[in-house]
This record gives C-alpha cells, sequence and structure tokens, in this order.
C-alpha cells in the first residue's frame, strides 16, 4: 500500500511541476500579447504556492 502512495506522490510532484512550467510559457505569451494581468499572475502564485509541500524532502 506504501508503494502506491509514494508513486502517487511522485507523480503528482511532475504533474505539478509540468503545470508550473506550462503556465509561465502562458504568462510569458500572454504578457507579451497584452501586457500584465493581475488576476492571471495571481493564479500562478496560487498555482506555485499549491505545490510548495511537494518539494519537501522527508
Amino acid at each position: 500500500m506504501g508503494v502506491y502512495i509514494t508513486l502517487g506522490i511522485k507523480y503528482l510532484k511532475w504533474l505539478w511541476i509540468a503545470a508550473l512550467i506550462f503556465f509561465i510559457g502562458y504568462f510569458i505569451n500572454d504578457y507579451l500579447e497584452s501586457g500584465f494581468n493581475s488576476q492571471l499572475f495571481a493564479v500562478g502564485v496560487g498555482l506555485a504556492a499549491s505545490g510548495v509541500g511537494f518539494l519537501n524532502k522527508k
């Protein structure tokens, strides 16, 4: 049972990193097209803060 939980957490960690990279690319593209968007910035901060726990080593 513990192996499945560990694999699930590793999967979620990589999914979070991929989503963060995708968001950064999208944010840069949107910034270049239409300038700074505070709502999109707030979503990025929330996305980054939501996965900080994945970086914690045990």
